[in-house]
């Protein structure tokens, strides 16, 4: 497969449902998805080996391997990252790193009558979110860090226009969010490889590729962090 036109397997294990997609330019081809409690090599394996079957692509024409890189589930991250390697590995090939968050919001693209900010949230347990915030120009407000999920983390910007929130943060936390008019939320939307497409490509042809010795998931731990700081 040409540089130009990459074949890219994208690969997100952050939470209970885990997904498989096959991407060419950015462009989706074909993708399964699998809710289950425990991940382990084999379900990635059957879960790879079937989609590249329904999409007519071998392994040897793929051009690189995209990991939902977190924050998550700490268990899914690390057996995803893993296999993700495992391939690139054996098969000579970039490993590309997509932060969960961003994923989530490439659901926004799908809304774009909804006007306002989107706030990406992964449930941390203890009413605490994993968040990343921006505008509809994709400029970060927030960047991924843990936040406790209340109107008054939120209240700067909900003073002066509509968030929407998407992720099992904001459903789960939900009662906590509605309390301002500001605040909508879009529900039962989680991360999926299918979204990763416009994200791996970018970075793939932009050769942002990983230090495969080197790589972790981005592990984050559920303290809270000063409002606005944190990665990107």
């Amino acid at each position: 497969m040409s540089a130009v036109s990459p074949t890219i397997i994208s690969i997100e294990t952050s939470s209970n449902v885990g997904s498989v997609a096959v991407h060419q330019a950015g462009n989706l081809i074909g993708s399964i998805e699998q809710h289950v409690r425990n991940f382990h090599h084999q379900t990635l394996t059957k879960m790879v080996q079937s989609v590249l079957t329904v999409c007519n692509i071998t392994l040897e024409q793929v051009a690189a391997v995209a990991i939902g890189e977190g924050p998550g589930s700490y268990t899914g991250m690390r057996i995803g990252s893993s296999f993700a390697k495992g391939i690139c590995y054996s098969r000579n090939i970039p490993l590309i790193a997509i932060n969960t968050l961003k994923t989530l919001l490439q659901i926004s693209n799908n809304y774009i009558e909804q006007k306002g900010l989107w706030c990406a949230l992964i449930d941390a347990r203890h009413s605490r979110a994993y968040a990343l915030l921006q505008d509809q120009c994709e400029n970060k407000l927030l960047t991924t860090q843990v936040v406790r999920v209340e109107e008054a983390t939120f209240i700067h910007w909900l003073r002066k226009q509509i968030v929407t929130f998407i992720g099992n943060g904001a459903d789960h936390y939900a009662h906590a969010l509605l309390r301002n008019s500001n605040s909508s939320i879009i529900r039962g939307h989680y991360p999926k490889a299918q979204d990763m497409g416009k994200l791996a490509y970018e970075s793939f042809m932009k050769k942002n590729w990983q230090d495969l010795a080197n790589f972790q998931p981005l592990y984050l731990r559920s303290e809270l962090l000063p409002s606005g700081l944190g990665t990107s």
